[in-house]
């Protein structure tokens, strides 16, 4: 029993793993908004790529899909 808490707290070296994360990307067929994509078949993350890159608009990725599509419309309006 002594052995084992000795070994709980013991001070031996660990191997730890670095795990490296990657953000989906996505390519754009043209960056002007007149070529709006298809936003039904896009995930959250992209539509939010999407906006950034083409529009500067940064999203609110918490909220849902559509309300983020209407943010979206929304802007371009307000741009005309």
């Amino acid at each position: 029993m002594i052995g084992w808490i000795k070994r709980l707290f013991s001070s031996k070296s660990v191997d730890v793993i670095e795990v490296q994360e990657t953000t989906p990307t996505i390519e754009l067929v043209s960056e002007k908004p007149d070529n709006m994509p298809d936003f039904d078949s896009m995930t959250k993350l992209e539509i939010d790529i999407w906006a950034s890159k083409t529009l500067g608009v940064r999203l609110d990725r918490r909220r849902k899909r559509e309300h983020m599509i209407t943010e979206i419309h929304n802007h371009l309006n307000k741009e005309n």
